[in-house]
């Protein structure tokens, strides 16, 4: 046989594979959006309340204001009293599109499907550019399009923790060079707009500016680098402190304690702060309260392991689950990816470690904070929660790509990405649809 009989697979061959299953992500993403019923998701009936809120008004609402009683949950909470700006986005998003007619649930569920097209491009745009497939991210889990399917805030936070590491890459790619670009301020602003769990990323950022600033920055510069960071927040400040600010003026200055009371009022028995550690109060709400200890959720709940799997292929309320050998297979594809993007490339460079050590911090971050909100809150299938690994992993891939094998993180991407496809039909619409 001669060589030409088996020739080698191009990883440009590899790259059009890779973004072929991405669009047919964003068809079934479609289909789901328009064909599932109508709260079938986690708390859709909760977000969109929240969206609709703002269809009528463009501010957010007091605590416990009667226009907003509708929206509030069984633990006595509403969205609209988070500082998540997607709700306004979404709510103002159906109204332009309320002459479709369509049921103003689809017209929410299309904000975030718009969501998804548009972070695909991005990211295919920038992947062109560099010649990094940094768009394999979304073939890494159907939960990621999962969550883009139906109205919810997580897809949000996830766009906008995707695009500010984007623009955290473009100066980690060229650190001698690159300076913080305003960009940065306009994402991390609405990142502080978005779900609070995205917030790890903060650390990451300020890490990464502490980077740039010991190896990269000259006692010259570092005046010039200063100012650049200045102008970094105080973009951020124009687009985060106005909605935040108006939350506290219209709640007095005290929306923490407002929120209590509200919970107090409206919460179901047994929810209610004043409760939770009552015998009838049920026994994931605030385990921390109730003296149940931490190792408890791992030895026995086995929170690792659902939150795993509500990471990768749970659907439905959290209630649909895929066949264990697939999330044994994900694990394992995790493992290889995850681990090899974290190892440290010969020749030896403390620029490269000390950057890698950081987004290790920032991964183990993430877990702490969800493993600890499911202590101290509630226990949940939150696996949502998770996703900025995904983030950080996007990061290390654009900071380490030159050196990391390229054919082998190709056919992870397309074995995350083909068993994600077969687990989004089977499992995912196969459970889900009318």
């Amino acid at each position: 046989m001669t060589q030409e009989a088996f020739p080698r697979v191009k990883t440009f061959d590899l790259s059009i594979a890779c973004i072929v299953l991405i669009t047919l992500a964003a068809v079934l993403i479609f289909v789901m959006a328009g064909t599932s019923r109508f709260n079938a998701h986690p708390d859709e009936h909760l977000h969109f309340k929240a969206a609709q809120y703002y269809i009528s008004y463009w501010l957010p609402p007091e605590v416990g204001d009667a226009r907003s009683e509708y929206t509030y949950s069984y633990f006595g909470v509403s969205y609209l009293d988070e500082p998540d700006i997607v709700y306004l986005l979404a709510g103002k998003f159906s109204k332009a599109l309320s002459f479709t007619e369509l049921p103003p649930y689809l017209l929410t569920r299309a904000f975030n499907f718009a969501l998804f097209v548009a972070l695909f491009l991005i990211l295919l745009k920038y992947s062109l550019q560099i010649e990094i497939p940094l768009y394999g991210i979304l073939l890494l889990s159907p939960q990621i399009w999962y969550v883009f399917g139906y109205f919810n805030g997580d897809a949000f936070g996830f766009f906008v923790g995707s695009c500010l590491v984007l623009e955290l890459s473009r100066l980690i790619r060229d650190p001698e060079k690159a300076m913080p670009r305003i960009g940065m301020g306009f994402w991390l602003g609405m990142l502080l707009l978005a779900k609070r769990n995205y917030y790890v990323l903060v650390p990451v950022l300020v890490g990464v500016a502490i980077w740039h600033s010991i190896f990269y920055s000259k006692v010259g510069p570092r005046r010039v680098l200063a100012k650049a960071w200045l102008k970094v927040l105080l973009v951020t400040a124009l687009i985060a402190l106005p909605k935040i600010g108006y939350q506290q003026w219209v709640n007095e200055f005290n929306l923490g304690e407002k929120r209590v009371e509200q919970m107090e009022k409206t919460a179901a028995p047994g929810f209610k702060p004043s409760q939770v550690t009552a015998s009838f109060s049920p026994w994931h709400v605030n385990m921390h309260a109730k003296g149940r200890p931490l190792l408890e959720l791992l030895s026995v709940h086995q929170w690792h392991s659902i939150s795993f799997k509500s990471m990768v292929g749970v659907y439905g309320w959290m209630n649909v689950f895929s066949p264990n050998w697939y999330y044994g297979a994900l694990f394992f594809l995790y493992t290889l990816l995850f681990m090899r993007a974290c190892l440290p490339s010969r020749p030896f460079k403390w620029t490269e470690l000390t950057l890698t050590v950081l987004g290790i911090f920032g991964m183990a971050a993430t877990a702490i904070a969800s493993l600890l909100n499911s202590w101290t809150v509630a226990f949940q299938a939150q696996g949502r929660y998770l996703f900025p690994l995904f983030c950080i992993f996007l990061l290390l891939l654009a900071y380490k790509w030159e050196k990391l094998p390229k054919k082998f993180f190709y056919a992870g991407f397309l074995s995350t990405g083909l068993l994600s496809l077969g687990n989004f039909i089977l499992v995912g619409l196969g459970n889900i649809a009318r």
